[in-house]
């Protein structure tokens, strides 16, 4: 073989190698994606103290909890209306919370819910879940 054909194939197999290695390193197209964030979901606190709820009335979306924080100098115990049969919303009935303690719950479905300190009936509030 004659010298200017080895040193044709060799400056082609060089370019080839050479596009090789510079299309291996370009990044390759991926399709556009669209993220969606669903809302994170909030934590809103109601506290008992002076023998009422404060806020008295919360407004909050699917997937919220309210905690309930009793500050009052003695036990209280959060139920749904109506007193004594807490039948309108079940799910929200807590144990007796002695002052300093809470309770929470996760509100899934969207509703107004009435709530009293069963050991307060007077005492109440209401929940708005959007």
């Amino acid at each position: 073989m004659s010298k200017k054909l080895l040193w044709g194939i060799l400056a082609l197999i060089v370019l080839l190698v050479a596009v090789f290695l510079i299309r291996r390193q370009q990044p390759t197209e991926t399709p556009a994606t669209t993220a969606t964030t669903a809302p994170s979901a909030q934590r809103i606190t109601v506290t008992y103290e002076n023998n009422a709820f404060n806020p008295p009335e919360v407004k909050i979306k699917v997937g919220d909890t309210v905690i309930f924080d009793n500050q009052h100098s003695v036990a209280i115990r959060v139920s749904s209306d109506p007193h004594p049969i807490h039948t309108s919303f079940p799910e929200l009935e807590s144990d007796t919370l002695e002052p300093g303690n809470t309770y929470q719950l996760t509100f899934t479905k969207p509703g107004t819910v009435n709530y009293h300190n069963h050991l307060n009936p007077k005492a109440g509030g209401k929940i708005i879940v959007e």
